[in-house]
C-alpha cells in the first residue's frame, strides 16, 4: 500500500514547529512522525472497510472479516502491508476493485513475504523464515562485529553495573528495536539480551554498545 499514513484525516488540532524559513500549509492530513498517526490511519482504514461490509476483530484490531452467507473474506493489515484470503477467489477480485477507489494498493498473486517474514508454500505446508530481515539488520549495523557462540551471558558477568559517558541513543534504539522484532518472530534465543539492552537505552554508555556488539556477533554466526 502506497503512502498509507498520508490518506488519514486529522480531526483535531496538532501543533508542530516547522523548520526555519518554511511556511507550511494546513493540509488536515496525517504525517509520518506524528504520535497519533497510527490511530488516525486505523480509523481511516476502518471507515473504508466498514463501508464495504467488514468488521474489525475484537482480539486483533488489524484483522477485518466480511461474512455473508457462504462468502468469507479475511484481511490482515499492518500499516501498509497485509494479506487477504477468501472462500471464493472471485470475491477477492471484487474487493480489490472496490477498495482501489479509495487507496492505492499493489496486489501480488502469491504471498512471498509479509512484515519481513519470508513465506514459502509447499504441499500441505508453509515455511516461514527471517533470513532476509536478519541479513538486512546485520548489513545496516554501523560497527564492526565478530562471531560469538552465545548471545550475551559471558560478557554480562563483567558488565552487570556499567558506568561511563552517556552516549546518543537513537541508532542504538533503532538496532535494539529491530532485534525485538526478531524476538517476536522466530528468535526467542535473543530475548534476554534484547530486553537487557532495551532497559539501558535511557543511560547509554560505551559498555552497552560493547554488549550489543557481542549480541550482533552471535546473530551473525547463527
Amino acid at each position: 500500500m502506497s503512502r498509507a499514513y498520508l490518506y488519514s484525516l486529522v480531526e483535531e488540532t496538532v501543533l508542530m514547529e516547522p523548520p526555519t524559513h518554511f511556511i507550511p500549509s494546513l493540509e488536515g492530513k496525517a504525517l509520518y512522525g506524528m504520535k497519533q498517526v497510527g490511530h488516525f490511519w486505523w480509523l481511516h482504514l476502518l471507515g473504508i472497510l466498514e463501508g464495504l461490509g467488514f468488521t474489525s476483530c475484537k482480539v486483533d484490531m488489524s484483522l477485518y472479516v466480511f461474512w455473508r452467507d457462504k462468502t468469507i473474506i479475511a484481511i490482515w493489515i499492518h500499516i501498509d502491508d497485509g494479506v487477504i484470503t477468501s472462500s471464493f477467489p472471485t470475491e477477492i477480485k471484487q474487493f480489490c476493485k472496490a477498495i482501489c477507489g479509495n487507496l492505492e494498493i499493489k496486489w501480488l498473486d502469491n504471498m512471498k513475504q509479509i512484515m519481513g517474514l519470508e513465506c514459502a508454500f509447499g504441499e500441505g505446508e508453509v515455511t516461514i523464515s527471517l533470513t532476509r530481515l536478519t541479513n538486512n539488520i546485520l548489513d545496516a549495523y554501523p560497527r564492526r562485529i565478530f562471531q560469538h557462540d552465545s548471545p550475551l551471558l559471558p560478557i554480562l558477568k563483567t558488565t552487570s553495573s556499567v558506568k561511563g559517558f552517556i552516549m546518543e541513543a537513537t541508532p542504538f534504539r533503532s538496532v535494539v528495536g529491530s532485534l525485538a522484532y526478531l524476538v517476536s518472530g522466530l528468535r526467542p534465543d535473543l530475548a534476554f539480551g534484547v530486553n537487557y539492552l532495551a532497559r539501558s537505552s535511557k543511560a547509554l554508555t560505551a559498555a552497552h554498545w560493547a554488549i550489543l556488539d557481542y549480541l550482533m556477533g552471535y546473530l551473525l554466526k547463527t
